[in-house]
């Protein structure tokens, strides 16, 4: 212990070189380094730590001796503990100080931390202690008032870690806080339970939706609360304050979440509803094409219809191959009732307003699909919504609530409905582009299949007005 003389005069530590004290470092004091600590203990600065046990305990001991101010706070002390990169050392520090081991950790002033740990958490234990206290702990920073670093839940055997959120651009705390996207994201988890963003994408769709249809199911008082939270982005950090405290005391999360999901159970019915029914009692039945193709036909000619349409991009119709040494167009083989019977998640929305489809339909075989229900959509979207075959029916973009002609309208592509139910979607017809061929007249007649041909000349193809959108939600 000799080599660890305290020495007044020895120059201060900087927090960088937490790393070289104790036997590493024989010239840094103890007494300095603990100063250290209780000077910067914050969840802020304070990074991960690579003690052993034998420093970290040593460590300890020599606060005591000095009586550090940090060794007496109970919280502080666990931070510090907490802040060492080994478990089994965590563990066996806890102990050793009286401290129930840990069970259940969350970063609460910070929401993206929140959210990940609890979406971690929630699978295999109870977070309901966590919620609430989140719900109290955010009230409390929304209103200014200082918080402890480490809580004790009451009647509960673990604690709680409780981070500060620093940004991007590794800001003083003083300015991070003070920041509006830092705050909005409080607000919104304070009311919501999710970040602001992803709230407000949600609200400007129910608004622009009751806009649209004139919707009034919504009550005039949630609407303007609604109304209040979207204008918060353009709004003072003041006025933030201001909303908060005119409505902490109202409980809206479960409100809201019926509201829109009611919001979009009757926008998915009306794009069910508009949907065309191709019979031969239809004016749309093409009796002259049908009897010469021997097979139903139904010919659109500039009248009003809607569809579900999905492009099957595993079977090509016609394929370029050399012939006697010249290429030409050539027949692919006749999907098998396998192939026809497999699908995906990804479906496009065509109508009057737009034909584009994912692929080109007399290219790549593309049918039209019945016995889509409600609440077997699960997302929406103007545009392609780069919807992955590993998330089935999930996206980033927003969900959007649409009536059919403003889906299409707002389109400069293809519309994209990502379903997540499968089992009692059927195909209803073949979509063909201006012309019938044979490989067509074949695959009818094989699978019982009639066939719908759109005159595109009478109708819009959005082909090349692609564009790129940031309406993100945060995950």
């Amino acid at each position: 212990m000799s080599s660890y003389l305290i020495d007044d005069d020895a120059p201060s530590i900087e927090w960088s070189d937490i790393g070289k004290v104790i036997h590493l470092d024989p010239t840094k004091t103890y007494l300095n380094l603990l100063n250290e600590i209780n000077t910067y203990l914050d969840p802020q600065y304070i990074l991960d730590l690579s003690f052993d046990y034998e420093s970290m305990h040593l460590l300890l001991n020599q606060a005591k001796q000095f009586n550090i101010p940090f060794i007496n706070n109970p919280g502080k002390l666990a931070i510090f503990i907490l802040k060492n990169k080994d478990s089994e050392i965590k563990s066996n520090l806890l102990a050793d100080e009286g401290f129930l081991e840990p069970q259940k950790t969350a970063g609460i002033l910070d929401p993206h931390v929140y959210k990940r740990i609890c979406n971690f958490l929630e699978k295999n234990n109870d977070i309901s202690s966590i919620q609430n206290y989140r719900h109290l702990l955010l009230e409390r920073v929304l209103s200014d008032e200082l918080l402890q670093y480490e809580l004790l839940l009451t009647g509960e055997n673990y604690y709680l870690d409780v981070t500060y959120l620093f940004d991007e651009h590794f800001k003083k705390r003083e300015e991070s806080t003070k920041s509006n996207l830092y705050h909005l994201d409080l607000i919104a988890n304070y009311f919501f339970d999710d970040y602001y963003e992803n709230v407000y994408l949600d609200i400007k769709q129910m608004i622009k939706y009751t806009n649209l249809t004139n919707n009034d199911k919504i009550p005039q008082d949630r609407m303007a609360f609604y109304e209040a939270f979207a204008d918060l982005k353009d709004n003072t950090y003041l006025e933030h304050q201001e909303f908060f405290e005119m409505y902490k005391d109202i409980n809206i999360m479960e409100e809201f979440y019926d509201d829109i999901r009611s919001l979009k159970d009757e926008s998915y019915q009306s794009l069910i509803d508009a949907c065309t029914n191709f019979t031969q009692d239809s004016p749309l039945y093409n009796k002259e094409l049908s009897t010469k193709y021997g097979c139903e036909v139904y010919y659109l000619n500039g009248e009003e219809f809607h569809g579900f349409v999905r492009s099957d991009v595993r079977i090509s119709k016609y394929d370029i191959e050399l012939v006697d040494g010249e290429p030409k167009l050539v027949p692919q083989p006749q999907p098998s009732p396998e192939q026809l019977a497999r699908l995906g998640h990804s479906f496009t929305y065509i109508g009057t307003d737009d034909i584009q489809t994912y692929q080109h339909p007399n290219e790549k075989l593309t049918m039209l699909y019945t016995g889509i229900k409600p609440e077997t959509i699960g997302h929406v979207y103007h545009n392609d919504s780069w919807s992955s075959p590993n998330y089935y029916y999930y996206s980033d973009y927003q969900n959007e609530l649409h009536t059919p002609d403003s889906l299409l309208q707002e389109s400069t592509k293809y519309p994209e409905i990502l379903i997540t139910e499968l089992n009692n979607i059927k195909p209803i017809a073949i979509l063909c582009l201006d012309a019938v061929t044979e490989w067509d007249i074949e695959c009818s007649k094989r699978n019982n299949l009639p066939i719908v041909v759109i005159n595109t000349l009478k109708y819009e193809r959005k082909i090349a007005k692609e564009d790129h959108f940031i309406d993100h939600y945060t995950r």
